[in-house]
């Protein structure tokens, strides 16, 4: 299948001021390197409206109307509640792709049109298949994998060389297990990333669930890297409260950034235990409402999601050549300017000539067409 990657229209090219639509997980955390590159007037978000966030004064939507004059809205959320607000904003009388548009694609898209450059908004990478937890219905698929172990650090360093031989900027790079906080070298992982690809990374995230306590080293080292942590808690069905509590105290200690997330939705994947069996015709539809912006970056190939690459390593799916793409190999067959494409096609949806990820045809995934919630934590 062949896909125009590129939508945004010219009116795009000299854009210097942008209004952010979002302030939540993702705004917070790529706001402030947005704030180096552009100007920006004020922000929209309807649930935060009348506050202030680092000096710039927050609307809601129906406030800001009067106030745009014509200036670009850059939609700073995931692909599920970019949909509701698109439609608001359509029926406000503004056209995508020309007043306004998703983060991904403004990253993406932008960038690389008009400067040359291939940046990614997210990129993930997991450390580790060890877990503290063992849930059945794990998006990583552990509670089927026979050979749990950490990643060597070594293998991550030559993982990151790849990747950032071809990609010149991530907005966020966030490491996940697994838990992570079980691998001994999380720290040098850390040390790795912020020192070598400072340039390169906005922000350092790890995924946790608290239920591993950081020595004194490994807080320093999420001090000094201004690590974000993101928290998931599972407290409601796993007994870990205190230990949880004992987790937080010592991030507030060290002044480490925090976000504790304690109204997960999850979904059911349905894979491996039952397939979805869509049809032929809805699959690369069923791709693109799925929305999943994780990219996974692991032994040297990039996949479209983090499921998919957990699917294979995890529970023995066997993918095929054309889900992923191998960063070595096309670093060997073409030229920067042509993986850097590639990279970026694959990213924004063009993944093959099928149009989806094979293992679409079994997966559930994270979309509006998948209705099958469950306990976060089960």
């Amino acid at each position: 299948m062949v896909m125009d990657i590129f939508k945004l229209d010219e009116s795009w090219r000299d854009v210097n001021t942008i209004i952010p639509f979002g302030l939540g997980r993702i705004g917070k955390r790529v706001l402030p390197k947005l704030m180096e590159t552009f100007k920006i007037p004020f922000i929209i978000d309807n649930g935060n409206a009348g506050q202030v966030y680092h000096g710039i004064t927050i609307y809601n939507l129906n406030d800001a109307l009067p106030l745009i004059n014509g200036r670009k809205i850059v939609v700073l959320t995931i692909e599920r509640i970019y949909v509701d607000i698109s439609a608001q904003l359509k029926e406000a009388g503004y056209t995508e792709y020309c007043d306004y548009c998703i983060f991904e694609r403004f990253v993406e898209e932008w960038h690389y049109k008009y400067e040359g450059r291939c940046c990614l908004p997210k990129l993930d990478t997991a450390i580790t298949s060890r877990c503290t937890l063992n849930c059945s219905h794990c998006a990583m698929f552990m509670p089927y994998c026979k050979d749990r172990k950490d990643c060597e650090l070594k293998e991550l360093k030559e993982n990151f060389e790849q990747i950032f031989q071809l990609v010149d900027y991530v907005f966020e790079y966030t490491l996940f297990g697994g838990e992570p906080f079980l691998h001994s070298r999380l720290a040098d992982i850390i040390e790795c990333l912020g020192t070598t690809y400072a340039e390169k990374i906005g922000q350092i995230v790890v995924i946790t669930n608290g239920t591993v306590l950081p020595d004194q080293r490994l807080l320093l080292t999420l001090q000094k890297y201004k690590v974000i942590l993101s928290i998931s808690d599972y407290t409601a069905v796993n007994l870990y409260a205190d230990t949880l509590s004992e987790f937080v105290k010592r991030l507030d200690e060290y002044r480490i950034q925090y976000y504790v997330n304690s109204e997960i939705e999850w979904k059911d994947h349905c894979f491996p235990e039952r397939s979805c069996d869509y049809a032929e015709e809805y699959l690369p539809e069923h791709m693109r409402v799925c929305g999943y912006t994780c990219h996974s970056v692991n032994e040297g190939k990039l996949y479209y999601c983090d499921v998919a690459w957990g699917a294979r390593k995890h529970a023995g799916y066997q993918d095929q050549e054309d889900d992923y793409v191998d960063l070595f190999k096309i670093r060997r067959d073409c030229s920067v300017e042509q993986a850097k494409l590639q990279i970026l096609e694959y990213c924004m949806g063009n993944v093959n000539e099928r149009g989806y990820m094979s293992l679409c045809r079994y997966c559930a995934g994270m979309g509006a067409d998948n209705s099958r919630t469950i306990q976060a934590g089960t």
